[in-house]
């Protein structure tokens, strides 16, 4: 008889922890998009740094175009050897500091947008946000979880400090 009971009670309690995991309300999980070649291309933290480096650069090759002028005026062949050799190292200089320009700058601006997508995934109460671009692992998804130009918005006024 208390085998019975007992298989009673165990049959009971089995029989509602499979209807509690059967009807237990699941927690949906937040997932959106973004397309963070966008991003960074108009990230404002992004398009200035460009325009300091674009500006640096037309510095660099006004000097650049100084020499070549002197160059081009210049008979005496020790000179003109002189001129040349200043004038491809200007020229080397002027491309070692465009592609370390670019290198860390990148790696900042991507540090920054890290950060602040992680706080607006927070705020929006996002449980993944993931990277679709040219070259994502992504074939298709709904617009309605594109949250790019949204993202975009709130990056550029936490970094304007509104945010």
């Amino acid at each position: 008889m208390q085998k019975r009971i007992f298989s009673y009670f165990f049959l009971i309690v089995f029989s509602s922890f499979i209807t509690f995991l059967v009807f237990k309300k699941t927690e949906k999980v937040s997932l959106v998009y973004v397309d963070s070649q966008k991003l960074f291309k108009e990230f404002k933290m992004a398009i200035e740094l460009q325009k300091t480096g674009q500006n640096e650069i037309a510095i660099r090759k006004k000097k650049l175009d100084s020499i070549q002028v002197l160059l081009q005026g210049t008979k005496n062949e020790t000179m003109r050897s002189d001129l040349m050799r200043v004038f491809i190292e200007k020229k080397i200089e002027i491309e070692d500091f465009e592609k370390k320009f670019v290198e860390q700058n990148s790696a900042q601006i991507w540090q920054r947008l890290s950060l602040y997508s992680n706080d607006y995934a927070k705020v929006k109460g996002y449980d993944f946000i993931l990277d679709i671009n040219n070259k994502g692992n992504i074939v298709s998804t709904g617009k309605k979880i594109d949250v790019t130009f949204s993202l975009l918005s709130y990056i550029n006024k936490r970094y304007e400090g509104f945010e």
